[in-house]
């Protein structure tokens, strides 16, 4: 079973197959699940589900899946509604309710008590030292981090002032920090779409568009991984991806990207030519404008985990583009399609993309490459010990647009796993003379740690705290890590 993780090609396939025979001849339908996984097969995935009669282990099942099954795959089961709820991700918001009040962490927090001030043997947090507006900013996303799902905080689900426009901590933030606050608002009521998109949509109608973009963005995010009949979140964001304000059509765009992360649904790709004149809007301003990379990621997340199939992903419209921006495309399409998938090959490619192609052109597209390597390695422990080398490497030898998108790499390599050597080299480069690297590395730092409560990276950031007072950009990325 471990060496299936490492076979490649025509191999792959043989090994597979004889290891899946094997297992569900001898009813071992847990192993037999993960080889039919493994191999990306519904057909396998659906024989497995219905040879085995215990209803524990179907539940199991369904919880693994969630909605990437089939609809009619529980047609013929006693128990059809139920495992389709589970399949669907219908109860998964009152699931997580019911661990969170089981593990007594109901009661929502407030961000001061994130940055523990005594755990720096009287160290003051640093917060003071910046702007007012990056101050709320930050407390907006280390609210939104610590109450993530549970219905209910001390900062955004307060009831604002009618005139206000908008909800209670909205009105502490200005400009683009209000699109921020507003999506928080989807991660604080994440899965729950009856009564999150009730809670958001009303700020839909308000007369400021940075509020509709962040209410649309929250949308995306209460929806994310939850398969509903009624289809709310195309019905809704659909509606916005053509509007004038280009921030409104950014938060239209991420919001489906979101919402049907890995769906591959077929409604959301047609639905990308719907927002092709928005692109058309980016031609002139190349691969620099925002929203030209925000479509190649929101495209990208729709083809999460699925290898080759992203070869359907290619629509006709991209060959009006110059060579730059499908270049930027297939790689962020690639990183996106592998993610996951123990490929071996990929970040042989990604590297080459790194080393190789760069001495060919300036475009710079190894941002996405070196979160590719990351992307395909993150499922198993053997490639990412490896990629950890190849990423060191790269850190190394490459120029300064390689080396700042390394930090990042090693964050989502490691996510809520704080391995050692990794936690050395980002403590390494949160003190980098290159500002961009050392804020990667900060926020890194907070990725390995997320939901961990790791003692050694809360000091390290205590201390970051403090070494970076006054600095704003690095002191916001600090408290953002600690949330």
């Amino acid at each position: 079973m471990l060496m299936l993780k490492y076979l490649t090609g025509t191999n792959d396939e043989f090994a597979l197959n004889i290891a899946y025979t094997t297992f569900l001849q001898f009813a071992e339908f847990a192993n037999a699940f993960k080889i039919a996984l493994f191999f990306d097969d519904l057909q396998h995935v659906e024989q497995v589900f219905t040879s085995c009669d215990d209803l524990l282990k179907k539940k199991q099942f369904c919880y693994i899946l969630a909605r990437h099954l089939d609809d009619e795959m529980c047609r013929v089961d006693d128990d059809r509604i139920l495992l389709q709820d589970i399949i669907n991700n219908s109860k998964l918001s009152e699931s997580y309710l019911s661990l969170a009040r089981d593990m007594q962490v109901m009661e929502p927090k407030y961000q001061e008590e994130i940055y523990k001030a005594d755990f720096l043997d009287g160290h003051a947090c640093a917060g003071a030292s910046f702007g007012s507006a990056g101050k709320v900013l930050a407390a907006t996303f280390v609210n939104a981090f610590v109450n993530a799902g549970l219905h209910q905080d001390k900062l955004m689900t307060v009831p604002a002032d009618s005139s206000s426009g908008g909800s209670s901590g909205n009105c502490k933030n200005k400009e683009h920090g209000k699109s921020s606050a507003e999506a928080s608002l989807g991660m604080i009521l994440l899965w729950d779409v009856d009564f999150g998109l009730a809670h958001i949509h009303k700020y839909i109608h308000s007369n400021d568009n940075l509020v509709i973009a962040g209410a649309l963005l929250g949308i995306g995010l209460v929806n994310c991984n939850v398969n509903n009949d009624l289809d709310p979140a195309r019905g809704i964001l659909r509606e916005y991806i053509g509007n004038e304000d280009s921030s409104i059509r950014i938060g239209a765009i991420m919001g489906l990207g979101i919402a049907y992360s890995g769906a591959q649904s077929e409604q959301q790709c047609g639905g990308c030519r719907c927002y092709c004149r928005c692109f058309n809007c980016q031609k002139r301003a190349g691969i620099g404008g925002p929203l030209t990379r925000l479509l190649s990621l929101s495209r990208g997340l729709i083809f999460l985990g699925k290898q080759e199939e992203r070869l359907e992903a290619k629509s006709d419209f991209l060959e009006r583009f110059n060579k730059k921006i499908r270049k930027y495309w297939d790689v962020t399409l690639l990183s996106c399609a592998y993610a996951g998938t123990r490929n071996v090959l990929s970040p042989v490619l990604f590297k080459e993309y790194c080393i190789t192609e760069r001495m060919k052109s300036s475009f710079p597209y190894w941002g996405p490459a070196v979160l590719g390597i990351a992307m395909v390695a993150i499922a198993e422990e053997l490639g990412l010990e490896m990629s950890i080398r190849l990423l060191e490497r790269l850190l190394q030898y490459s120029e300064l647009n390689i080396r700042r998108a390394v930090p990042f790499a090693l964050g989502l390599l490691c996510i809520s796993n704080p391995k050692v050597n990794v936690m050395d080299i980002l403590s390494r480069l949160s003190h980098d003379t290159d500002l961009e690297v050392a804020m990667a590395a900060v926020i890194s730092l907070g990725l390995i740690g997320a939901g961990t409560n790791h003692v050694r990276i809360v000091f390290m950031l205590g201390n970051l705290s403090s070494y970076y007072y006054g600095v704003d950009c690095l002191l916001f990325c600090v408290q953002i890590a600690q949330g």
